[in-house]
Order: C-alpha cells, then sequence, then structure tokens
C-alpha cells in the first residue's frame, strides 16, 4: 500500500468523501470522438445507474447537476450518447422521468467489437407476443411497420391491444398522425360492413 501524503490543515484525502463524487470510466473521458459535454452527461448517467442498473432523473435535475444548461443542449449531449452506442434512453411519457441504461462497448472494454450493434440501439418489445430483442433504427422500422400491420387485422377481427409503438425516439406529431391513420382505416372497415 503507498504511504499517505502528510497534508497541512486545508488540504484532504479524497478517498474520505466516499459517494460525494461521480466517477467518470477513463476510456470515456479520453476518447476524443465525444464532446465534453456528452462525457459529463455521460458521467452523471453512469454516478446515477451506478447501483440501480439504470438512472431516472428528470432533464431538469440532469440540467442543474450540470451547471443549469438548456434543454436543447441536453438533447443534443443524449443524442451523441444514444448515436456512440453508450446509453439507450427509454421515454416513458410526457412528463415522466426518461430511463437510461448504459450500455456495454467495446470502448470500455466490457464488450468485443461487433458483439453488438454500431450506433444507436433500441429496445424493441412486441407487446402482443412480449418478443424483446435490440435493434438499430432501420431494424425497428421493420418490425414497427410489421407491428402496425399485424395490429390492424387483430383490430378488425376484434382482438384488442394497444396501437404498437416506435422502440426509438419519435416525433410524437408523426406517431399521431399514423395512429389517427389507422384507427380511421379500421372505422372505414366496420363501417363498410
Amino acid at each position: 500500500m503507498a504511504k499517505l501524503a502528510e497534508l497541512l490543515e486545508d488540504e484532504f484525502y479524497p478517498k474520505e468523501w466516499k459517494g460525494q463524487f461521480w466517477k467518470a470510466p477513463k476510456k470515456i473521458i479520453s476518447d476524443p470522438n465525444l464532446s465534453p459535454g456528452a462525457k459529463l452527461l455521460y458521467i452523471v448517467l453512469f454516478g446515477e445507474s451506478h447501483y440501480r442498473g439504470n438512472a431516472w432523473s428528470e432533464h431538469k435535475s440532469i440540467r442543474s447537476s450540470l451547471g443549469d444548461i438548456s434543454e436543447s443542449t441536453i438533447n443534443r449531449w443524449q443524442n451523441e450518447l444514444v448515436a456512440a452506442g453508450l446509453i439507450r434512453v427509454l421515454q416513458k411519457g410526457r412528463g415522466i422521468s426518461n430511463n437510461y441504461y448504459c450500455l456495454r462497448s467495446p470502448l470500455l472494454e466490457n464488450a468485443v467489437e461487433g458483439e453488438f450493434l454500431k450506433g444507436a440501439r433500441y429496445k424493441y418489445h412486441n407487446r402482443k407476443t412480449e418478443v424483446v430483442m435490440i435493434l438499430n433504427q432501420g431494424e425497428g422500422q421493420f418490425y414497427f411497420d410489421q407491428d402496425i400491420e399485424q395490429w390492424f387485422k387483430d383490430a378488425i377481427e376484434g382482438i384488442e391491444y394497444p396501437f404498437p409503438k416506435p422502440c426509438w425516439q419519435y416525433n410524437r406529431k408523426w406517431y399521431k398522425e399514423i395512429k389517427t391513420t389507422y384507427l380511421g382505416k379500421v372505422t372505414q372497415y366496420f363501417d363498410s360492413m
């Protein structure tokens, strides 16, 4: 064990402040492809998810942790981490805190190159079959399209379950238009009978 330094009265041993600091993976800090802001956001999310496996902070609390930065800045850094394949964001709904998950990555040396998808990875969950997979956005779009068609077929047969949702972050207006279109198709089908 290393010899402890003799400290003056205005100095302290950081190890005594256990729990008062966020830990930063060295590979994240030294990665030249990540902006300094994205690195700071990762440190906050990494620290909050340390024991539970996920963080569920509101943007307001994250913003205050990082010096009261803007919502758009948080979103930009968050998207950068998603695109780098370092975090997954599970949106739970308007006004509800997101869930943030740290992902295994070759950068962190807890996954080998090619073990997982490069870039953004999304958790796909088919509510009817309970199938859960990890997908990129293109694959997610494919399964989303299939789920909508299956939902439509089931709806006209009288089988009810919630309208499918994309597994990636999406524009609410776009989603509402798709849902309205398909609900209209179901109504037209029954009106034509």
